[in-house]
């Protein structure tokens, strides 16, 4: 295939997005009130470029992944779902559940945004003496897990903190 063809898919993909883009900033249902917009017409790299160019008109949603929710609501705890879960790899998740993994994040958010914003990194031996069960190899995949799914950072001397 010439590489000029294949600029010109990339145009016309370019210009759909814009279009789309246009469209859904200005949907109105017959009533003259905004409807809200769904995102399962969009492809993922589509409703990443709607999210960045912030044409919507507030109260326009595009993208509602938890993890996206977790970004603009940093002061709620919105526990990891099945769907999250399942897309770590098994060699990540182990034997961890979901369950155990929810609070186990539970804890780790209640502790960073309950002190200053500038709360030191926790420690293995500190999270289990605040009751965490995250030694072993299935404590570990608890932590890797929200790891893999950017909710924490984890060092490599296994000190934890939130991202967000």
């Amino acid at each position: 295939e010439h590489p000029i063809g294949s600029l010109g898919e990339v145009s016309s993909c370019s210009s759909m997005t814009d279009l789309s883009c246009h469209s859904l900033a200005s949907s109105h249902d017959d009533s003259g009130a905004q409807t809200q917009i769904n995102a399962f017409d969009c492809s993922p790299e589509q409703t990443a470029d709607l999210n960045r160019h912030d044409v919507f008109t507030p109260g326009i949603v595009v993208n509602q992944s938890p993890a996206f929710q977790r970004q603009s609501q940093p002061d709620t705890f919105i526990p990891v779902t099945d769907e999250e879960f399942l897309s770590v790899s098994n060699l990540v998740r182990g034997r961890a559940k979901l369950d155990e993994v929810n609070r186990v994040y539970q804890q780790l958010f209640d502790h960073f945004r309950s002190g200053s914003p500038n709360t030191p990194a926790l420690s293995l031996p500190k999270m289990t003496e605040m009751g965490m069960r995250v030694t072993g190899a299935t404590g570990q995949a608890k932590l890797k897990i929200l790891r893999s799914l950017k909710i924490l950072e984890l060092s490599k001397k296994n000190e934890v903190k939130l991202l967000y």
